[in-house]
């Protein structure tokens, strides 16, 4: 099985492809259109709308860790999930937590409590060491 079928086969754990959260949309390609490939490493699988970065998987990893690259080109890119998995799994949180609270005035007029802010966020913390955070904290902004 090649690289994309496995990830084929992991969106299939998706029951959407796009978690729109108060200012941010994370939105997720369809299988047929994931095709672009940065430096042979990089799989480009999606992007977030408020700066408009792509998300990209590393293909050369078996985990399949998730990273966020500007769409400038600039190959600053900094992790955000350890494994396809666990993206997988922090976007299931996100798209429950987004419930009413899928648009800026939404999310302002229904925030999340502080103490579940901590716990999803302590929660990705401890499944991605050494993940940068910024991208999932960027989401509780309002």
């Amino acid at each position: 099985m090649n690289i994309l079928d496995v990830i084929r086969n992991k969106y299939s754990l998706l029951p959407f492809n796009e978690v729109s959260f108060g200012f941010t949309s994370i939105m997720l390609f369809p299988c047929e259109e994931i095709n672009d490939v940065i430096n042979d490493k990089f799989l480009i699988i999606g992007y977030e709308d408020l700066c408009g970065d792509h998300l990209c998987v590393d293909i050369t990893s078996k985990l399949l860790p998730v990273y966020i690259a500007p769409l400038d080109g600039d190959l600053s890119i900094d992790c955000v999930s350890a494994s396809f998995d666990n993206f997988v799994e922090i976007l299931k949180v996100f798209n429950e937590l987004s419930i009413d609270r899928d648009n800026p005035k939404k999310l302002e007029n229904n925030p999340v409590p502080e103490d579940l802010k901590k716990k999803v966020l302590n929660q990705i913390r401890i499944s991605n060491p050494g993940c940068e955070m910024y991208f999932w904290e960027g989401l509780f902004e309002v």
